[in-house]
């Protein structure tokens, strides 16, 4: 485990998922979160922003790939080059999109690039109209998993079968993805990218009409 993105069961406060310095092309990061419900059924959302995004300075190899080069806040390209998935996890930290041996094959509910999630808007995880955990809220004293990765590239999933067993890991069986970086260009040398992501929970008891489109996030002020 990586000590400065892993932490013991806490309600989230400024956890830090992903923290990387001199990001590569072909470079990648995988983890995975618990969220633990109490003794109430719960509906659960979440919502993603960017907060900082910026070109350092225009050295001469980021010229060459994008002569437009501007320095300064808003004006970085690596939230259009890091490209992310968020997928309902078994707990093995694994992404199993396929049919296998066993389990429900997982999919992915959040993806593209680090732009794209911040247009994402409310993120339904488990409501009445559907969303990652299913239509049903998740269930008191349970626990559900959320994976997610970021690639310096392409990101493309491996199709690994499900297994149902729980017990692997991505130092046996990989992360279920490839990162291709061949494509990136110098274009976002010297940028720094930063954001939050949110999550909510309600108590679905006498709340059977709720939606994500009603929770509206709260940030911190900048």
């Amino acid at each position: 485990a990586n000590p400065a993105n892993t932490w013991e069961l806490v309600d989230l406060t400024t956890q830090k998922f992903f923290n990387f310095l001199d990001v590569k092309p072909g470079d990648y990061g995988e983890d995975t979160i618990s969220i633990h419900v109490g003794s109430n059924d719960a509906w659960m959302c979440a919502a993603a922003r960017i907060t900082s995004d910026v070109d350092g300075t225009c050295t001469e190899p980021e010229l060459a790939d994008d002569p437009t080069c501007s320095a300064g806040p808003g004006l970085g390209e690596l939230d259009s080059t890091l490209q992310f998935a968020f997928w309902a996890d078994d707990g093995d930290n694994v992404y199993e999109p396929g049919t296998g041996t066993g389990g429900t094959p997982e999919t992915i509910f959040l993806g593209g690039t680090l732009a794209d999630m911040n247009n994402a808007g409310q993120i339904a995880l488990a409501s009445p109209s559907g969303g990652a955990f299913g239509t049903n809220p998740v269930p008191g004293d349970q626990t559900v998993y959320i994976g997610k990765i970021w690639c310096a590239g392409t990101l493309a999933p491996t199709n690994l079968g499900q297994d149902g067993l729980n017990t692997g890991s991505p130092l046996t069986l990989g992360t279920g993805f490839t990162c291709d970086g061949t494509l990136v260009n110098n274009a976002s040398q010297t940028d720094e990218v930063q954001g939050d992501m949110q999550f909510y929970a309600v108590q679905a008891r006498n709340n059977a009409q709720f939606s994500c489109t009603s929770y509206v996030p709260t940030w911190p002020v900048q």
